[in-house]
């Protein structure tokens, strides 16, 4: 056995990110924190100034249209404004998002792609009477969504994510899943800093 698999045999088993969530949302009065789960997101790539046509199919899955940049538009899915050429589905009702990956398979539409990124995302919800005042320990804030509806990409810390605003009191946070464990000890080390 070679030193680095003795090293994870002898690690012990990480706790469940929502588990970590929790414990870390009962050491400061009003936060809660927790995983959103399911979570699928699909970027939806396509030319600029290409025909958006293709973009009425998005209403099978509840779409009503492409988002304005800076804007998340939605209920059941989200539709989220990455870029002139990108936009991001984000739903914790998967299944809703089956027909686009089917209808927009890379190569099937020349104009646009769909692809999941579902498996190397994570998605934390931040909740409090003050959820802006907590994140601005973390994130530039000017990076932080001031009304519902609206997202922003930001740096929190060093990772960059996505934030999108939901409410007053709650907000979503997006990150790569790779770096979940870091991102829960930033929100661990600040809401220890806050506390009281």
């Amino acid at each position: 056995m070679d030193i680095e698999r003795s090293h994870h045999a002898l690690a012990p088993p990480e706790r469940p990110l929502r588990d970590q969530l929790a414990e870390i949302g009962s050491t400061r009065a009003g936060l809660r924190l927790s995983e959103v789960e399911p979570l699928r997101v699909v970027a939806v790539r396509m030319l600029p100034g290409a025909d958006t046509s293709w973009a009425t199919g998005l209403r099978e899955a509840g779409v009503g249209g492409l988002p304005e940049p800076g804007r998340c538009e939605g209920q059941a899915v989200r539709a989220l404004w990455r870029s002139p050429t990108e936009v991001w589905l984000v739903t914790q009702q998967g299944d809703l998002l089956d027909g686009v990956l089917q209808a927009l398979r890379p190569g099937m539409n020349p104009a646009a792609c769909a692809i999941d990124h579902s498996a190397g995302m994570v998605g934390i919800e931040l909740q409090a009477p003050d959820v802006s005042g907590f994140l601005a320990h973390l994130v530039d804030p000017c990076g932080i969504p001031a009304q519902p509806g609206q997202a922003t990409r930001a740096r929190c810390m060093d990772l960059g994510v996505v934030l999108m605003r939901l409410d007053e009191q709650r907000i979503w946070l997006l990150a790569d899943r790779p770096v979940a464990g870091y991102l829960v000890e930033w929100l661990r080390l600040t809401a220890d800093r806050t506390a009281g």
